[in-house]
């Protein structure tokens, strides 16, 4: 998934024309690549993440937390993300009097923008509470 950002004053928020890009975004991974189906409008730029992580360990037929398969002796573990946080710095060049919304990468460890938390065997995530 790849969240573009923009942003503008809020007496301005239903002005969808005056809305500025956030700069230094990288570009998205989907877009660059062309593996999936990218309008027009779309942002080509913006966080990319993933929705849910997999991790698999091979041997491990205790497998508390995860689903076993005994076909393959393997585990499988899974993370829903449950928060997005990214931190946007304002910079003003007193040179050209300009301003701008920089992006810096995200708040939770290692600078990531999502948090992701373990998700049981038989849970159902619909992402409604996932914080921003």
């Amino acid at each position: 998934m790849c969240l573009g950002l923009t942003w503008n004053i809020i007496g301005k928020r239903n002005q969808y024309d005056k809305y500025l890009q956030i700069r230094n975004l990288p570009e998205c991974e989907e877009a660059k690549h062309g593996r999936a189906q990218w309008e027009d409008d779309y942002p080509t730029h913006g966080v990319d993440f993933n929705i849910w992580k997999q991790d698999s360990k091979k041997g491990d037929s205790s497998c508390s937390g995860g689903i076993y398969v005994q076909s393959s002796d393997t585990c499988y573990r899974y993370k829903a993300m449950s928060a997005v946080c990214v931190l946007i710095k304002f910079k003003h060049d007193p040179d050209r009097n300009t301003y701008s919304w920089l992006y810096t990468g995200g708040c939770f460890k290692g600078g990531d923008p999502v948090n992701y938390e373990d998700v049981r065997p038989g849970e159902t995530k619909n992402f409604k509470d996932v914080q921003m």
